[in-house]
């Protein structure tokens, strides 16, 4: 994960070339420590944030390396084919066999690395892993899998946010092939040999779909630590010596494009803001759970509007999420949700709750999350892993009231992949309304005032809802009364 730390690097031209026999160095003062060329083997060692020692001991064809203490470091031998402009399909036979002593305590991986220009890429080829097996994304965005030198490998597509470097871009894609047996045993000094035919990986990369037009920088083995310490002795590195000749084996997802086409880089599906959701057209695709009434509302989180849950005589009464039941996949992990309010009750209790038919043809119902929501306070009510269960069809998702049959609102609802932040989390502007935050920027201040009158104004013109922070004094009523009490607030007159 360095593209952008050797963009850094190249901006402030701090490369340093050592072409030596054999050389030894630490890694400890800056994200790229040295890089090099021995006898024809290219290697880079680096330490992101300087953090703990990486000691690389780079020979042609071989390097030993031990790190501790570290954020994250890499050692990398390999080749450079910047200087020739080409694609790999230009160049013949990007492979190379290895023999490795790897001994990690904690997350480290291994396997080929590499980038391309124009456009740019990263890819990871990644045969070993101790503790974590990357990349850390939801199973359901695989985009098929490929047998190669032999082995079977996961493959799947991220995105690398963008930051500052020499190439501006808003993010850079990342190519993984994932080897589906893993090569490591946790905590152990293992001996490993195998091959990699990079051109080959290359070539199931495009047939799934992914771009691989740009030239190819470089090619590498590269050993990776996370958070971890370790020792590596990459006793033998073969260039050319790892090409597979048999036929090109695929199997795609065939869902992976339509996934790709409604999941953003950030991992949601869907990020309702409800600024705009229609009473009559319902355009964000919200249904109703016993013939609740589901009306917008200019009583928001964040925004303009949210939705209004009104006319209720059942705690089950409430809004069900939009859910496609062909994108999600059962013995897959999500995380869903929404922030919600009441200002009926001094609390009520609040219930995410997953209905779905079992494989006997019953109706199971499991909660996913529950909160207590006070008056006029807007709550979090998520679950950011949950796991739809094996036997499960027919599934929806929606929001009960135990205990309490009032209105409500809801707001900043999404659905994503496993472990991916709640909305209401990444929202601008996300500080939590308060009592008397009348423009919500966190703080009651002056502004606020100001924000008041105008509220008031519009409520005795216009009749809208008001605001919830609006009622600064707690008595559910936005009145001038509240001018008064926020008044006298900002005068410290008020203390709470």
């Amino acid at each position: 994960m360095r593209l952008n730390l050797i963009k850094k690097v190249l901006v402030i031209t701090v490369l340093l070339s050592v072409i030596v026999s054999s050389v030894s160095f630490s890694a400890a003062a800056e994200d790229l420590l040295e890089n090099g060329n021995i006898d024809g083997y290219d290697y880079e060692c680096f330490n992101l944030n300087s953090s703990g020692e990486i000691i690389m001991e780079p020979k042609a064809g071989a390097f030993s390396c031990s790190w501790e203490g570290i954020e994250s470091c890499m050692a990398l031998m390999g080749k450079k084919y910047d200087s020739l402009q080409k694609n790999y399909k230009d160049i013949e036979n990007v492979s190379f066999s290895y023999d490795l002593d790897f001994s990690p305590c904690g997350v480290a991986y291994f396997g080929a690395y590499g980038w391309t220009q124009n456009p740019n890429m990263e890819f990871y080829i990644i045969e070993g892993w101790n503790e974590w097996e990357p990349p850390s994304i939801s199973r359901n965005l695989l985009a098929g899998t490929v047998v190669i030198n032999g082995n079977e490998y996961d493959v799947f597509q991220t995105y690398r946010i963008y930051q500052s470097g020499i190439d501006a871009m808003p993010s850079i894609p990342q190519y993984w092939s994932v080897r589906k047996e893993n090569a490591v045993q946790n905590n152990t000094n293992d001996h490993i040999e195998g091959s990699i035919d990079i051109s080959k990986h290359f070539a199931a990369w495009e047939a799934l779909g992914f771009d691989i037009s740009g030239f190819l920088y470089e090619a590498m083995f590269f050993v990776e630590g996370y958070r971890s310490s370790g020792t590596a002795n990459l006793k033998e590195l073969q260039f050319g010596n790892g090409q597979d000749n048999s036929p090109l084996n695929i199997q795609p997802n065939k869902y992976y494009n339509t996934l790709r086409r409604i999941i953003d880089d950030d991992g949601y599906y869907s990020k309702y803001d409800l600024d705009n959701y229609d009473n009559k057209y319902n355009r964000y695709g919200w249904s109703s759970r016993e013939n609740a009434n589901l009306r917008y509302s200019s009583v928001s989180f964040e925004g303009r509007g949210a939705i209004r849950v009104l006319d209720r005589i059942s705690p089950f009464q409430g809004p069900c999420f939009p859910v496609d039941n062909e994108f999600f996949f059962v013995g897959d992990a999500y995380s869903l949700g929404a922030i919600v309010m009441q200002n009926e009750a001094p609390s009520a209790d609040f219930a995410l709750v997953m209905e779905y038919t079992d494989a006997d043809g019953s109706c199971q119902r499991e909660i996913l999350a529950e909160a207590n929501a006070p008056t006029g306070k807007w709550t979090e009510l998520f679950n950011t892993s949950f796991t739809i269960p094996e036997n499960a069809e027919n599934f929806s998702f929606f929001i009960e009231t135990p205990g309490y049959t009032g209105d409500f609102y809801f707001d900043a609802a999404y659905e994503a992949l496993d472990n991916v932040e709640p909305f209401v989390r990444v929202m601008p502007g996300n500080a939590y309304p308060q009592n008397g935050d009348v423009n919500r920027d966190g703080v009651i201040d002056v502004f606020d005032l100001s924000a008041l009158r105008r509220e008031i104004i519009n409520l005795i013109f216009n009749y809208n809802e008001p605001l919830a922070n609006s009622d600064a004094n707690g008595d559910g009523i936005v009145n001038v009364a509240d001018l008064v009490y926020l008044q006298k607030y900002l005068l410290r007159e008020i203390n709470d």
